[in-house]
């Protein structure tokens, strides 16, 4: 089952306008693929996922509808990301957070993260952040899967 979320002005940061407020994250569930329209150039740093003990491995995945569609993803444990918007939402400093980005010109990314990674993947929170950088409105699919294997 796909839930569908929309982005909202809560959630949300325009790259061109740097308006924005957050509120709580949206907890994601491991394998229940959250489907999530983003509007032309935002960000958002309001999801995660809680990682139970025992996970040895996790793959976040974000598929654009449109492959051609620019879109990035960032992951950190612990600490939810900072947003700085004050004139238009500063990526780098985004970026300059994540512990893990799938960075691309393209609408398909994903990161794995195991216990072996030089950052560990341990229990906890893992916050999630996306960046859509085309110039008009993202249809992408966001999935969180855990592996203990």
């Amino acid at each position: 089952m796909i839930t569908h979320i929309r982005w909202v002005s809560l959630i949300l940061s325009s790259l061109a306008s740097g308006a924005f407020a957050q509120q709580g994250p949206v907890m994601l569930v491991p394998g229940s693929p959250l489907q999530v329209e983003m509007p032309a150039g935002a960000a958002s740093t309001s999801l995660a996922v809680d990682v139970p003990e025992g996970a040895r491995s996790m793959r976040v995945a974000l598929l654009a509808a449109n492959s051609s569609h620019d879109v990035d993803l960032l992951v950190r444990h612990g600490r939810p990301f900072e947003l700085r918007a004050e004139n238009g939402v500063d990526d780098s400093f985004l970026f300059d957070q994540a512990q893990y980005r799938s960075v691309s010109a393209n609408g398909d990314e994903f990161v794995v993260i195991t216990d072996r990674n030089p950052v560990a993947l341990k229990p906890g929170r893992w916050n999630i952040a996306l960046i859509n950088y085309h110039a008009a409105p993202v249809t992408a699919q966001l999935t969180v899967t855990l592996d203990s294997n």
